[in-house]
């Protein structure tokens, strides 16, 4: 066996103990985002309107360095885009459910006014390297979704924006009621 050989073998053994270490992970509460909102709020130069729509009394099963680090990466596209108005809100919303157990689910939508996405570029979005960005590496979105579909999540572009919006995230992720 190659030195090479051993190390493939060796990465994939060490990310299969990390999966079995994850699925293990506590819940988290909401409330953390907010410092994050706080971040990125100084991160912004131009004023921004803020609107959030969180209770801090909802309790998701995430992780909470990849949430935060998904948060982030809209936030700041959005702040790419000259947005001027970032709406963050989170749902218990059957309505956008595929799953059966929809009880169980809940919904961080992220919209802002900043320059919409082309129709042609939609479909694109998530696929690893693609960018509309002259500085961008395509990166983002991609591994944004990854980090969400690890956490037993999911990570979409909205058909409908919010009103007032050009564009909208959906962050669906799974929420820990008293009764589990």
């Amino acid at each position: 066996m190659q030195r090479y050989d051993f190390l493939l073998i060796y990465a994939n053994n060490l990310g299969e103990i990390y999966l079995k270490w994850y699925r293990f992970r506590p819940f988290l509460s909401l409330e953390p985002f907010y410092s994050v909102l706080i971040l990125l709020i100084g991160f912004s130069e131009a004023a921004r309107q803020w609107e959030i729509g969180v209770d801090p009394d909802i309790n998701v099963l995430a992780d909470t360095v990849m949430l935060r680090q998904v948060i982030m990466n809209i936030v700041k596209n959005a702040v790419e885009a000259h947005a001027q108005r970032i709406v963050i809100e989170a749902r218990n919303d059957m309505t956008n459910n595929r799953t059966s157990d929809h009880a169980n689910l809940v919904y961080l939508y992220i919209g802002n006014d900043g320059h919409p996405i082309m129709a042609e570029n939609r479909q694109s979005l998530f696929i690893p390297f693609f960018t509309t960005k002259r500085s961008g590496n395509g990166i983002g979105l991609s591994l944004s979704r990854r980090m969400m579909l690890q956490q037993g999540g999911m990570l979409e572009l909205a058909d409908h924006p919010f009103n007032g919006c050009h564009v909208t995230f959906i962050l669906q992720l799974r929420m820990i009621t008293h009764s589990n």
